[in-house]
């Protein structure tokens, strides 16, 4: 019930412009100004594995690139997993689920932002696992990869980012 109360203003609307309740945008998209969407929604399957690459780490849109720190979450998650087995299989879906969903998607770049947008709901979760890194990681090593990530989001708050 509680979906139903975020989902209903966007059925509503899409049964009073289009007649339909599950007809989106998508579908009525400029064919001049949209052509590789007429007709789609927007999605492509399957996950095109070039932009997977591109969305981890390449120096364009790559979370590993704007925060290379995250890398070890996924070493954490290793560790994570032999004593919370169930969070850190939840916490790999998310991340998995975000990035395959994002590399379909036509605008899987996030357009004119700073970094990886569509993969900002991930690190909340990737976190997790990074503090088991941390845990288990010399710091000597931590420190500066930290040091990057920080001054490379640090430069992202400029006016020219």
């Amino acid at each position: 019930m509680g979906v139903l109360i975020g989902v209903l203003p966007l059925l509503l609307y899409n049964y009073v412009i289009f007649g339909s309740f599950l007809d989106f945008t998508y579908y009525h998209m400029d064919p001049v100004i949209w052509p590789h969407l007429v007709g789609k929604s927007g999605f492509d399957f399957p996950p095109n594995l070039l932009i997977v690459a591109r969305l981890l780490i390449d120096p364009y849109r790559g979370l590993f690139f704007y925060s290379p720190i995250l890398i070890f979450s996924l070493v954490g998650l290793l560790y994570m997993v032999k004593r919370y087995k169930l969070e850190a299989i939840l916490v790999f879906f998310i991340f998995s689920y975000l990035l395959l969903v994002n590399a379909c998607w036509w605008a899987w770049d996030g357009g004119t932002s700073f970094g990886p947008r569509h993969l900002l709901p991930a690190i909340p979760f990737l976190i997790i696992p990074l503090l088991f890194s941390i845990k288990n990681i010399s710091l000597s090593i931590l420190k500066p990869i930290i040091i990057v990530s920080i001054i490379f989001n640090v430069i992202g708050l400029g006016p020219w980012a």
